[in-house]
């Protein structure tokens, strides 16, 4: 059975984003310039070569959109994200201690009304970012630029090419089913998780063997998920559930102060 937690109702400081640009790209560039003076003028020829370092050319490699990143996954398919990286190598960054592995990023799906950028604007990025591990936001295909079929390998994929190989993993609503099935299908890949009144959440079994440490998070209101999500905290063992009180179906963005706080036993110290 599942341990339960609740936190009193309180608001969070709302941060400006960041969002790093341009990783992974690795050019040489050689130009070559000639001059030849005479009595009228000069003229100038001008040469550039521009071509990828090798055993990079088959890398994808993202490209900015305003804020978003986007990647090329093939075969049609895209993942657009936006990302928070920790602080590095900078006095006073702080030590993740409990929680996951601070080199373990932490990967924000979202629901049907919502898409990557709100994470970002409730701040969430980048307080996960001061605790020390990566934060990305994916959308899911449909939203932003990303495109595809929006299933458990579409999201594979899309961790690939994120080079993520095991995350944890933010689940709210409508992206449950996905996020359901990478832990179903590959649970080494889910580090810890953080279903937030997931759709499926009945219908999950856990197959067995060792589960992702998980913190399911319910708002106290959300009275269409309120059966669902509990059975999926008795489902998953070890699982703990958390109720966010006065919060309805989007609690994280009720109360983004008390999401976060119920996500600190992953994160660890940092929070």
């Amino acid at each position: 059975s599942s341990a339960v937690r609740g936190f009193p109702a309180h608001v969070g400081d709302v941060n400006d984003p960041w969002c790093p640009a341009g990783r992974n790209g690795r050019y040489r560039r050689r130009m070559q310039w000639c001059a030849r003076g005479s009595r009228v003028g000069v003229v100038l020829g001008f040469v550039a070569v521009l071509s990828l370092l090798a055993g990079c050319s088959d890398d994808a490699q993202p490209t900015a959109d305003g804020d978003r990143l986007t990647i090329d996954l093939g075969d049609g398919d895209l993942v657009s994200y936006l990302e928070s990286l920790p602080a590095e190598d900078q006095p006073g960054s702080p030590t993740v201690e409990g929680g996951v592995p601070a080199d373990v990023p932490v990967v924000f799906l979202h629901g049907g009304a919502y898409d990557a950028s709100v994470w970002d604007e409730l701040g969430l990025l980048d307080e996960v970012a001061a605790t020390g591990h990566r934060a990305v936001a994916i959308d899911l295909p449909g939203k932003g630029e990303s495109s595809g079929e929006q299933n458990p390998e579409w999201l594979g994929a899309a961790l690939d090419a994120l080079d993520i190989e095991a995350a944890v993993l933010v689940s709210p609503s409508a992206s449950g089913p996905v996020a359901l099935g990478l832990l179903a299908e590959e649970p080494e890949r889910v580090t810890g998780f953080v279903p937030v009144a997931p759709v499926g959440g009945a219908d999950f079994e856990w197959a067995g063997g060792r589960a992702p440490e998980t913190v399911v998070v319910l708002g106290e209101q959300d009275s269409g998920f309120n059966g669902s999500t509990r059975e999926l905290a008795d489902e998953i063992p070890g699982a703990e559930l958390v109720v966010i009180p006065g919060a309805g179906h989007a609690a994280y963005e009720d109360d983004p102060a008390a999401f976060l706080e119920a996500m600190q036993p992953l994160l660890g110290s940092g929070v």
